[in-house]
């Protein structure tokens, strides 16, 4: 399998911090972790540093099913998330954050507007779950599936299709060693910004892909993988029409 894997960023405006990170797990995954953190620069390094050290630990030195750590590690980053919120140390949270793992699955979550995407075969799809109205700064789905030859995987921790088409996303892809700078450039052009990530997978298989679901929280929306639906079994234009089957309660 040949994976490649590349971080950047937008200029970040005023008391905002935009951060791209990469990191291999004991098991050889690839793992990605994007934030945007609205707030002091200092304390939005704090809560950068809290949930590297989060991460590092729940999701890359742990054994075990990759979708199952990043479960656990969900329900940390969640209970992290919610303190600096409730304190008000920081205002505001974008962040999303992704684990390839051996058997080319990639398993996605996000947390406010941040949102990953799927070119495949030429059509670009939105695979998290979009939500109208204030987004939760929580991360509440998880949304897996294997990835097929050639197909290009964008995180970005804000939402792209406000600035792009699908369609002007799916085109741009067909620069590949451009793309991430294309992006880059195209948001500041219309003065927005994000922590971008983009995993381009050449296999020599094709497979298709799954999402599972629970029930929200009685306390409001669940602080961990509350839903996981299918995301990559074809590449199409909306994330409910990815869903093969519809959302099951356990």
């Amino acid at each position: 399998m040949d994976v490649t894997v590349r971080t950047g960023s937008t200029k970040a405006p005023r008391d905002t911090s935009l951060e791209a990170l990469s990191f291999t797990s004991g098991a050889g995954e690839s793992v990605l972790l994007l934030m945007e953190i609205i707030g002091k620069k200092a304390d939005a390094q704090t809560v950068e540093r809290e949930c590297e050290a989060i991460v590092r630990h729940a999701l890359l030195e742990t054994e075990g099913d990759a979708a199952d750590r990043l479960d656990g590690t969900l329900k940390e980053l969640n209970g992290l998330l919610k303190g600096m919120l409730l304190s008000q140390t920081v205002d505001d949270v974008h962040m999303v954050i992704g684990i390839l793992d051996n058997d080319h699955t990639l398993h996605v979550s996000h947390a406010g507007r941040a949102e990953a995407y799927l070119v495949r075969k030429g059509i670009a799809s939105q695979v998290t779950e979009y939500t109208s109205g204030k987004p939760i700064p929580a991360f509440v789905h998880i949304a897996s599936g294997k990835l097929e030859n050639r197909d290009h995987v964008i995180l970005s921790t804000q939402r792209l299709l406000r600035t792009l088409t699908p369609a002007q996303l799916a085109k741009l892809s067909h620069e590949e060693d451009q793309l991430l700078e294309n992006l880059i450039r195209t948001l500041e052009g219309e003065t927005e910004h994000a922590a971008i990530a983009l995993v381009v997978c050449a296999l020599p298989e094709q497979s298709s892909i799954e999402e599972r679901a629970e029930v929200p929280s009685r306390r409001g929306a669940r602080m961990a993988g509350t839903s996981r639906s299918q995301m990559m079994g074809s590449a199409v234009s909306s994330v409910r029409q990815m869903t093969a089957s519809p959302s099951r309660t356990t």
